[in-house]
């Protein structure tokens, strides 16, 4: 309750005569200066209420801003969670590919983890002064890669490359992404790493006479060098192959009396994994 200023209002005595103007003028005067302090004490009452009604109207705007971004970001996680796996602790998937082929995407997948070798090159054929070099390593590639359910995808694995013919690997394809061909090595010369010539690829043994190893993989390891002719004159073994694996180099040729073919280079490979 606000404070009156006069309370209470003054009493009139009891021996007063019952008809006293002055007396009961004084008590007016009380009573008005209390119903003047009574309407101060409501217009200051009234102006804190529109204070704090301005705070409420300020707040409840703050709200609905607020209600509307989180109306707008359940938005974006419900077609986050739409994309995603409808379960934790999917099945994954896989299909391998060892030769060039055809992969269907199957319903619901999206996205694919990809690994993809391409072929090794053969080592390099020897001269009779001169070891050749190691065929180097095809590239190995660790991609995600969009896919769209439904649609077919060639997949190219690339050969490996041959001792007695063409050296050179050849390059591996899904879907737009290459694992570049390893090169086949070379002969004469004491310094070169034939077969490295593209990205993430690995290179032979430098030429001696001794043949060098060739490039390896994760998937498979290079070819050992043949080994010089003994006694001289004689016929070196030629570059030993890839072991069984995929996207290594073969072997460079030995040192001989006449020219070895280096070790053939192992194919490519694709491994492509997904979850459902």
């Amino acid at each position: 309750m606000p404070s009156l200023v006069n309370y209470p209002i003054t009493p009139i005595p009891d021996t007063a005569p019952p008809a006293t103007p002055e007396l009961w003028n004084s008590r007016y005067t009380e009573i008005d200066e209390d119903f003047d302090a009574l309407d101060n004490a409501i217009d200051a009452l009234q102006s804190t209420m529109a204070t704090e009604q301005g705070y409420i109207d300020t707040l409840q705007s703050n709200v609905s801003t607020l209600q509307s971004t989180m109306s707008t970001e359940q938005g974006y996680i419900d077609t986050l969670q739409s994309e995603m796996p409808t379960k934790i602790g999917n099945t994954i998937y896989s299909e391998e590919f060892v030769s060039s082929g055809v992969w269907t995407c199957p319903a619901g997948v999206k996205i694919v983890d990809l690994i993809l070798v391409g072929g090794g090159g053969a080592g390099g054929p020897s001269t009779d002064i001169s070891g050749a070099s190691g065929g180097g390593a095809g590239a190995v590639i660790y991609q995600k890669v969009a896919v769209s359910a439904g649609t077919p995808y060639t997949v190219t694995i690339g050969a490996g490359g041959v001792g007695a013919g063409s050296r050179d690997g050849g390059d591996s394809v899904f879907n737009g992404v290459t694992a570049r061909r390893g090169y086949g090595g070379t002969s004469g010369g004491g310094s070169d790493y034939g077969g490295c010539r593209s990205y993430f690829c690995i290179g032979g043994g430098p030429n001696g006479a001794v043949g060098g190893t060739g490039g390896g993989t994760p998937y498979g390891m290079g070819g050992y060098g043949g080994s010089p002719a003994f006694p001289a004159g004689n016929a070196a073994p030629g570059g030993h192959d890839g072991d069984p694996g995929y996207g290594a180099g073969g072997g460079g040729a030995g040192t001989a009396g006449s020219a070895a073919n280096g070790g053939n280079g192992m194919s490519g490979y694709c491994k492509i994994m997904w979850s459902l």
